[in-house]
């Protein structure tokens, strides 16, 4: 058997490890362990001539790990499936809101290149090289403003009279 110290020190690093661990983990960790533990008590129950009480645990187990699979279920953000957009001078993936996540580029001295690995300077002499093309231009525009919410007013756009 296991001493009285042996139980004291088994029962210090449980409670120590709950105490060290993020506030996350532990609910995840008790949302589960809880009913798996309830099921375990009733499989002991049923072993150790307490039939009855051991299946009204058991089926108490059951309902439990059933509600967390459901809390889970509704707790899981819809999740908003991603597009590719493409323009003559750019290929970018969009997120669920519209917002261009990335991008590569498929004209121009850039061709080939990712929009996340480019400097901002680099994408602004990308859009003086794309001018023409309004629909790559409006891409592009997302892009930066995504990346760079200040873009519009460092670029100084206008020139001198902005």
């Amino acid at each position: 058997m296991i001493s009285m110290i042996g139980w004291l020190l088994a029962i210090a690093v449980i409670v120590l490890a709950f105490v060290m661990m993020p506030a996350s983990v532990m609910a995840a960790l008790l949302r589960y362990f809880l009913p798996a533990l309830m099921a375990a008590s009733g499989i002991v129950l049923a072993i150790a001539g307490r039939p009855a009480i051991g299946a009204i645990t058991l089926i108490a187990s059951f309902f439990a790990f059933r509600a967390v699979a459901r809390s889970a279920k509704r707790a899981a953000p819809p999740v908003k499936p991603k597009r590719t957009v493409r323009s003559a001078a750019l290929e970018c993936e969009m997120d669920g809101d519209g917002a261009p996540q990335n991008g590569i580029i498929l004209a121009g001295r850039f061709e080939g290149r990712t929009l996340d690995d480019m400097a901002r300077a680099d994408l602004l002499r990308l859009r003086e090289e794309i001018d023409a093309d309004e629909e790559s231009m409006a891409l592009l525009d997302a892009y930066l403003d995504r990346r760079f919410p200040t873009w519009r007013e460092d670029a100084e756009l206008d020139g001198p009279a902005g």
